[in-house]
C-alpha cells in the first residue's frame, strides 16, 4: 500500500522529466528491441484472452467458497484476484476518458503535437495504461502471498510495462500508474475481505452475532454438549445453506456489476 502511494509523485516526476525525453530515444533506437517484446506481448494477449473470460467470475467465487469451506488460510486471494481484476479495469477507463493523453505513436506520427493531458481535439486513452492495471490486478494479489513466486510474477508484470513503452503505445508514467493503480486495488481489497479468512476474528464474531442470531432454526446446527468435547468445539456452526446463500448472493453482487460496467463504458 505504501508503494502504491508513494508511486503518485514518482508518475508527477517520471511526467515533467522523462517520458518524452526516453520515447524519444526509444523512437530513435528502440528497433531491436521491439521483435522481442512485440512477442511478449503476443504471448501475454493470448495467455489473458483465455484466462479473462465471462465464465472466469463464476468460477474463482466457486474456488473461494470452496476453499473457504475447507479452512484454507489464503482462500480469500481467489476473492480478491476477481475484485481487483473487475476494478482495476472499470477504473482504468473513465480515468483514461479524463485525462485524454496521447500515446507516444500518435505523437510521432504527428496525429498530435505533443504529449500533454486534456487535448483539446479528439479522444486518446494512454493514463493510465489498462495492460499494466490488468496484469497488476491478476498478478499482484499471488505476488503478495506466495514469496517464492514473485519474483516470476513481477519479472512478467515488468516484461509487460516495458514492452507497452518499447512499443510505443504508452509513456512510461503511463504504465508505472497503471500498475500502482493494481497495486492499491489488490491491497485494498485484500484488507477489506481479510475478515472472511478462517482464522479471522472478525469472521468468528460476524458469525456468532449476526449469522447465527438470523439463522436460527434452519441454518446451523446443534452439536452435542459432552463433558469431554464441551471446551473443544464452538456450541454452533453455520451448515453449508448459509455458506450457498452467501456464494449465491456475492455471484449476483458480481453479474450486476458486470451489467453495470458494460452499459457504462459500451
Amino acid at each position: 500500500m505504501i508503494f502504491g502511494l508513494l508511486s503518485i509523485p514518482l508518475v508527477l516526476l517520471l511526467i515533467i522529466a522523462v517520458d518524452e525525453p526516453l520515447a524519444g530515444l526509444l523512437h530513435r533506437h528502440g528497433a531491436p528491441l521491439r521483435p522481442f517484446f512485440a512477442g511478449i506481448m503476443r504471448a501475454h494477449d493470448a495467455i489473458t484472452d483465455k484466462l479473462m473470460p465471462l465464465w472466469l467470475w463464476p468460477l474463482l467465487l466457486l474456488l473461494f467458497a470452496v476453499a473457504r469451506l475447507r479452512w484454507w488460510p489464503h482462500c480469500t486471494i481467489w476473492l480478491v484476484a476477481l475484485l481487483t481484476m473487475v476494478s482495476s479495469q472499470g477504473l482504468r477507463h473513465p480515468l483514461a476518458m479524463y485525462f485524454n493523453r496521447p500515446r507516444p505513436g500518435q505523437v510521432f506520427g504527428h496525429l498530435v503535437t505533443n504529449a500533454d493531458f486534456w487535448q483539446a481535439a479528439g479522444r486518446f486513452d494512454a493514463f493510465p495504461s489498462g495492460h499494466a492495471a490488468g496484469t497488476a490486478g491478476l498478478l499482484l494479489p499471488w505476488a503478495l502471498r506466495f514469496p517464492k513466486a514473485r519474483p516470476w510474477l513481477l519479472g512478467w508484470l515488468g516484461l509487460v510495462c516495458l514492452g507497452r513503452v518499447v512499443l510505443e503505445f504508452h509513456w512510461l508514467s503511463d504504465v508505472v500508474a497503471g500498475a500502482a493503480l493494481g497495486l492499491l486495488l489488490t491491497c485494498g481489497w485484500d484488507l477489506t475481505t481479510g475478515w472472511l479468512r478462517p482464522s479471522s476474528a472478525l469472521l468468528e464474531a460476524t458469525v456468532s452475532c449476526v449469522i447465527l442470531p438470523l439463522s436460527i432454526p434452519f441454518l446451523i446446527v446443534p452439536h452435542p454438549a459432552t463433558p469431554e468435547t464441551e471446551s473443544d468445539l464452538p456450541p454452533l456452526l453455520p451448515s453449508w445453506r448459509a455458506w450457498y446463500w452467501l456464494v449465491l448472493g456475492a455471484l449476483a453482487l458480481e453479474i450486476g456489476l458486470f451489467v453495470y460496467l458494460t452499459q457504462a463504458f459500451a
